[in-house]
């Protein structure tokens, strides 16, 4: 069995309905939306005309990362689903306008996921998605994708920029001159998967430290640091940025309050630390 054909086996045990949680594994639910406010951060990031290298999760952090003018994007997950969700959104920007694109992956619309939808747009995906997608909608994936796509309901859609018509459309018009790869990685063994011609202008880890449990809590920073410095910082140009964004439902460690522990990191390793919303954004520059 290849690759493929794993992928498509085990997105169809998704939609029986056998596995929907979350997990560690290889396969796992996958996020509609992003959570984060992208907008209110990228802005002040050194992604135009760059290389970016992101996690993958609801394929977000890349369609924005191009909407600011990034160049060159390798997306990474440990989760293969997320491969082909990113790039039924890629073929789908490509293919839909904005109004259609978003009656097409909203939770709340009567066309959700519909297969008429689909059709239209399926030619701008590359043949191994394509297959995957056309094994999801024979096993019903447009009433089960649930099964296999998590609601999104508390998404940041607001603060997801290239869901506005004009950013939507700046998007589609750039999205056709950047390059983007894929790799098949958890961040802990991203290096073996990584080249000295790697070279990151940013580098963007979303909440991925909330996954990885309490021995790479972010606020632990010695460990935090250690990782980024191990595994990161080789594939990031001078005054590169690395950039995690966390939550303070996870931000009280041995009962310090989160104004402390922020206060600390801010003052240490993350002086330009700041909030949004009520989320805050981590930034490691490399010296």
């Amino acid at each position: 069995m290849d690759l493929l054909e794993k992928d498509i086996q085990q997105g169809l045990i998704f939609l029986k309905g056998e596995e929907r949680i979350f997990s560690t594994a290889s396969y796992d639910l996958l996020f509609r939306f992003t959570n984060e406010a992208l907008s209110l951060y990228y802005q002040d990031l050194k992604i135009k005309g760059g290389k970016v290298l992101t996690v993958t999760g609801s394929g977000d952090h890349l369609l924005q990362a191009i909407l600011n003018g990034a160049k060159e994007i390798t997306f990474f997950d440990q989760n293969r689903f997320t491969y082909y969700y990113t790039l039924l959104k890629i073929a789908a920007i490509k293919g839909l306008d904005c109004l259609p694109f978003k009656l097409y992956f909203d939770v709340f619309s009567p066309l959700e996921f519909s297969y008429n939808i689909f059709d239209t747009f399926k030619d701008y995906l590359p043949q191994d998605a394509y297959d995957f997608w056309k094994a999801m909608y024979k096993a019903g994936f447009e009433k089960k994708n649930t099964y296999l796509i998590g609601p999104g309901i508390n998404a940041n859609i607001g603060e997801n920029a290239y869901l506005e018509e004009e950013h939507f459309r700046t998007l589609k018009a750039r999205i056709h001159n950047v390059s983007y790869r894929f790799i098949d990685s958890r961040l802990e063994d991203l290096a073996s998967n990584l080249t000295n011609q790697d070279q990151f202008d940013t580098v963007l880890l979303s909440n991925i430290f909330d996954w990885l449990g309490n021995d790479f809590n972010p606020y632990l920073e010695k460990k935090y640091i250690a990782l980024i410095q191990q595994t990161i910082e080789p594939y990031m140009k001078k005054q590169g940025q690395c950039v995690l964004y966390a939550s303070p439902c996870n931000l009280t460690v041995s009962n310090i309050s989160f104004d402390k522990i922020n206060s600390n990191i801010q003052k240490k390793v993350y002086p330009n630390a700041y909030y949004t919303n009520d989320e805050v954004v981590y930034t490691y520059t490399k010296k």
